[in-house]
């Protein structure tokens, strides 16, 4: 058998073992569960063993940067709009504001309501940037992005720690690392694209073909603003709009966050929780009771190189306050969770196009079931 990904039976789905074939015998395609896993051309593989090398999932340890961890912060930008459509501090966009004005690229990520996906993307502009803003809660298409890295050219990434993590590992291997800055942050995991796909079907009956999708409005019935609530998804079509307001009323974060559809990799392999980072920067909502009463939204950072911390220093549209570690994990999750026991039946439901009120039909009936037995 050659050397290569097909070994595995799932993965992280990065998709950066598919960017460093260069005989393109690696592409991405969805599997029997809904996420992104490469499929391996054999006659074109050349045993070279490269997309092993890169591979996230193929290793047990972290790829951390070369310099020790250097700090803990609260922050915020202070553009109050900013902080309202970004859902949180604001953080991501304010360094990606800064590093395109210093002539980096950012790649960060977008949802594409053509392709219904989310997906990598380079930005070389403040209005590109734009697109970034606002979390995307899908796996992401990274390849056509990370294709288009160039040596010379600088770059800030964004991603989840296991694209980032195989990032990192693809630029040391290749001799790149030093014109990148790479930034994640705290993961709950990925739901599987069919939950999200039945999800938008449901959705579209009701407000027609959707023109735009994006997740955690911060702004609540009454106008205030408050981004510990904003745990909905919002989604503008040809007939209206549809805006769930709560994480108890809508079934794309009930299933999601109930863990009935996330990926195996996130319960079983997930090596990046709390502080364990392959990237220069780590970003979360500070959720926790330091600052419950904050309205607005505030980014807990984690500098784990000295060019991050470099970074973070020249920021000069926001405000800070260096907090302990423990302070800015309130809150995270730091084991992996376990998969709820329905979950492989919500799965094998949405491969087979159950729609999604079916199968959180079946989460009420196992809820009623669990309380009253």
């Amino acid at each position: 058998m050659k050397a290569n990904v097909s070994k595995f039976d799932y993965c992280f789905g990065c998709g950066v073992c598919a960017v460093a074939c260069k005989h393109k015998a690696i592409t991405m395609q969805y599997d029997k569960e809904g996420f992104y896993h490469p499929a391996v051309d054999q006659s074109a593989c050349v045993d070279c063993g490269i997309c092993l090398d890169v591979c996230s999932f193929n290793h047990d340890d972290v790829m951390k940067p070369k310099e020790q961890e250097l700090g803990s912060y609260a922050a915020w930008s202070k553009d109050r709009d900013t902080r309202i459509y970004c859902t949180s501090g604001g953080l991501s966009y304010e360094f990606g504001k800064k590093c395109i004005g210093d002539g980096y690229q950012f790649c960060g990520v977008r949802y594409n309501v053509e392709k219904k996906r989310s997906e990598h993307y380079l930005a070389t502009t403040v209005e590109e940037l734009e697109a970034s803003k606002q979390s995307k809660y899908i796996q992401s298409w990274t390849v056509d992005a990370f294709r288009q890295f160039k040596r010379g050219q600088k770059y800030l990434v964004t991603g989840v720690p296991c694209q980032i993590d195989s990032l990192r590992r693809y630029l040391r291997k290749f001799k790149m690392e030093d014109d990148f800055i790479l930034l994640d942050f705290f993961c709950h995991g990925i739901p599987s694209k069919w939950m999200f796909d039945q999800y938008l079907k449901y959705v579209e009956k009701k407000v027609g073909k959707a023109s735009s999708v994006t997740w955690r409005n911060t702004i609540m019935p009454d106008g205030s603003p408050c981004w510990q609530e904003s745990t909905n998804v919002n989604i503008r079509g040809e007939r209206g709009l549809w805006q769930s307001r709560t994480v108890k009323g809508d079934i794309f974060f009930c299933l999601f966050f109930q863990e009935y559809c996330n990926g195996r990799h996130c319960h079983q392999n997930c090596r990046f929780r709390m502080f364990s980072s392959a990237a220069d920067i780590r970003l979360c909502d500070l959720w926790g009771g330091t600052y419950k009463d904050n309205k607005e939204g505030v980014s807990g950072v984690m500098l784990f190189s000295e060019k991050a911390n470099r970074l973070f220093e020249s920021l000069d549209n926001i405000e800070f306050k260096k907090e302990p570690k423990e302070i800015v994990g309130e809150g995270q999750m730091a084991e992996n969770v376990k998969p709820h026991r329905l979950r492989n039946l919500s799965i094998w439901m949405l491969r087979h196009h159950f729609p999604v009120t079916w199968v959180n039909g079946l989460r009420h009936a196992f809820s009623y079931v669990y309380r009253t037995v």
